[in-house]
């Protein structure tokens, strides 16, 4: 079971690194969007009860559900390829969920993942398509 900090650190990093600090992404009922800390506490309840599920689902566990509020992180310097591992983390964490795939938890996943690429060192610069010419240009 992730932290709460965890959670916290991965709604921060969704408007850390998003145009006006609100981010949006497609849930299973339409657009779904953060932008404050109401909006982060909601969401981040829903990440905390997925992942508790999935506790349930593989160990009939149901030990973990707990009411969750957002924070501000305590650290506020994450890098954006820590903080891919860190949404790979709660991934595997809570991927045994029997209803993962269509929750929104997976969906929020999946957009900050897409969205913190790009602002991994090289992203910028790497070719957009690869013809029979083309070479690395990250060495």
């Amino acid at each position: 079971m992730v932290s709460d900090e965890q959670i916290n650190v991965m709604l921060w990093a969704a408007t850390r690194y998003a145009d006006f600090h609100s981010f949006v992404f497609e849930s299973s009922y339409g657009a779904y969007w953060i932008q404050d800390q109401d909006s982060k506490t909601v969401l981040g309840q829903e990440l905390i009860s997925v992942n508790a599920q999935a506790l349930k689902d593989l160990y009939n566990d149901d030990s973990e559900f707990r009411s969750y509020r957002y924070a501000q992180p305590r650290y506020a310097t994450w890098e954006p390829i820590e903080l891919i591992k860190i949404v790979h983390n709660y991934e595997y964490q809570a991927c045994d969920n029997k209803n993962w795939a269509d929750s929104n938890a997976s969906r929020f996943c999946q957009a900050l993942v897409r969205q913190l690429l790009q602002f991994v060192p090289g992203f910028e610069n790497a070719p957009w398509g690869i013809d029979a010419d083309t070479q690395p240009t990250i060495c």
